[in-house]
Formats: structure tokens, sequence, C-alpha cells
């Protein structure tokens, strides 16, 4: 890793009822942290966009195919589900936990495949 390339950070959402996702988008409102790490978020566009809604949150979230496109300086998101979720703020759900580990299991696969360098 050269000077100038930061640390590529695969981002787990957790529990989408959580406030996993809320801590995500208000740690990378400060452009600050993106000279630290590249951070790549596995979820899906739909729900990040639910999130930053009802929570009035304004982060800019970059869209890619695959982390072998991951975009320096840029909040990136991988959309690894399309089917719209329900989202049932602080309930613990089995949908929930269906798609905590759905991200979880696309982080570890691009962790894998050395995609990443680190998985949160």
């Amino acid at each position: 890793m050269d000077k100038k390339e930061t640390i590529k950070v695969g981002i787990s959402v957790g529990d989408i009822n959580g406030i996993g996702i809320e801590i995500i988008l208000k740690t990378f409102e400060d452009k600050r942290m993106l000279d630290f790490c590249t951070p790549v978020i596995y979820a899906s566009k739909k729900l990040i966009s639910d999130h930053k809604a009802k929570l009035n949150i304004n982060t800019p979230v970059h869209s890619i195919r695959d982390a072998r496109n991951i975009i320096p300086n840029k909040l990136n998101l991988i959309n690894i589900w399309q089917e719209d979720v329900p989202v049932s703020f602080g309930e613990a759900t089995k949908t929930g936990g269906t798609y905590a580990f759905k991200s979880l299991e696309a982080v570890v696969k691009d962790l894998k495949k050395g995609n990443l360098d680190v998985m949160l």
C-alpha cells in the first residue's frame, strides 16, 4: 500500500432495524474520515436511502457494482439485494437477521478474494 492509498474497509450493516446504518452514515458525514480509509457498505441502495430520509442524514453514498471498482475518498455502496425490505426500527425481527447475514456474508466473500483489507 503506497502513501496515497487508504485501507479498504468492508462494512456489514448489521441488523437493518438497528442503529448500525445510522452510525455508518454519521461517521462518514465527517469527510476527514475518508483520509484514513475507503469504506464500502454492503446493503441495498433503497435501504440506505430509506434510512437517510428517516434520519434526515445527507451523507453522500456512491454506488458501485463490486469491490474491484472501489472509489477512494467516497463512501461506497455495493447493492447486494434488490428487493424492498421492510424496516421496523428498534425491533428484532427474523427479516432483520436475514439481511444482516446477507451483508456479512458478502463482506466476508470480498475479504477472502482480497478486494478489501479489513471488515467491520
